[in-house]
């Protein structure tokens, strides 16, 4: 019983140490000025680092979707040649 309840104490630990804090808000005084500015300062740089993300993560599949598509043209374009070869081996 003694080390059900050590490892049931142990996840307990864990999990209470990986679950993400809060961050405190600041009071109203800490709302004006330059903590103000400061504060939204960071959320524009952190909204733009997010947006920055989006696109290039849109623009890396793009260029999957193009690669795909020129791909599969090659293919396409392969097996026109090589049936078109074998109908003029066989015409002969």
């Amino acid at each position: 019983q003694d080390s059900v309840a050590l490892e049931q104490r142990r996840d307990n630990f864990m999990v209470s140490r990986a679950r993400p804090m809060p961050e405190l808000r600041p009071g109203p005084h800490m709302a004006y000025g330059p903590d103000r500015s400061a504060f939204n300062q960071r959320w524009d740089n952190e909204r733009q680092a997010a947006n920055q993300h989006v696109a290039d993560q849109q623009a890396a599949q793009a260029r999957e979707d193009r690669k795909a598509a020129f791909m599969q043209a090659r293919q396409d374009q392969t097996h026109q040649r090589t049936h078109t070869q074998t109908q003029n081996k066989e015409g002969r």
